[in-house]
């Protein structure tokens, strides 16, 4: 069994990483054209946007020691994004870190505020309409692959990285159709709002020529009702007609 073993400049422990699983059942194969040898150990806040995360590593245990990865199941690409800035609609684990800070700053021992505060943690791939994101402690080590190296893959683009978004499941819908979605909602409820019976109005008419209604009838200055209608169109225009 392959046991590379890996040093971070700022901690007294040594990080060791075995062979991937190889159980297709279980756990992601790596991308073709890759292998362990390509993964390095970072901390959290170094992952770059689209690196390829693969293994995690134990919590310290407050004296140096050998630490050794757990393969993730599930490979991702990294996204990452503070707490703050974290494009998710307040999934169950950032309402929890957010609920943690602000718990701490109730109490007056300092090392609590610290230790719990959201700013130690960094969203590195934002969630999904079902999931959670994946965060981690700021300082958290983690295996990953670079996305240079995934670029330099043979046959691959210099700026295109592997796409590993599993395909959409039958009659689900994708993530553009799903936010036109919620915008065409949000814009039927601020104009239902503003003046009673637009919703009727909408309702009763095909969704192309709800949104011309809605564009001659919106609730907002006519250039940012513009805006959102143009947006929705061009997220899914099978439904909505093209933008014009």
């Amino acid at each position: 069994m392959l046991m590379r073993t890996f040093t971070l400049p700022d901690s007294p422990d040594t990080f060791q990483l075995g062979n991937r699983p190889q159980d297709p059942d279980l756990y992601d194969p790596l991308p073709p054209g890759v292998s362990v040898e390509d993964i390095t150990v970072v901390r959290a806040y170094q992952v770059s946007a689209g690196d390829l995360v693969v293994a995690y590593f134990p919590e310290w245990t407050g004296r140096a020691c050998v630490r050794v990865a757990e393969h993730l199941e599930v490979l991702y690409r990294a996204d990452p994004h503070s707490l703050a800035d974290c494009p998710c609609k307040k999934c169950d684990r950032c309402e929890e870190h957010q609920a943690q800070a602000l718990n701490a700053s109730l109490e007056e021992d300092t090392l609590n505020r610290l230790t719990a505060n959201s700013h130690r943690y960094i969203c590195l791939t934002p969630s999904d309409d079902e999931g959670d994101c994946e965060t981690h402690y700021r300082n958290a080590p983690l295996g990953i692959i670079p996305a240079a190296t995934l670029a330099a893959l043979p046959g691959t683009p210099p700026t295109t990285l592997p796409d590993l978004t599993p395909a959409p499941r039958a009659g689900e819908r994708t993530l553009p159709q799903k936010t036109a979605d919620e915008l065409f909602s949000y814009l039927v409820n601020e104009a239902d709002q503003w003046q009673a019976g637009t919703a009727h109005e909408v309702h009763h008419r095909s969704e192309p020529a709800a949104l011309d209604y809605l564009l001659a009838h919106g609730p907002m200055r006519p250039h940012e009702t513009q805006t959102i209608v143009t947006a929705i169109r061009l997220l899914d225009p099978d439904r909505f007609g093209p933008a014009h």
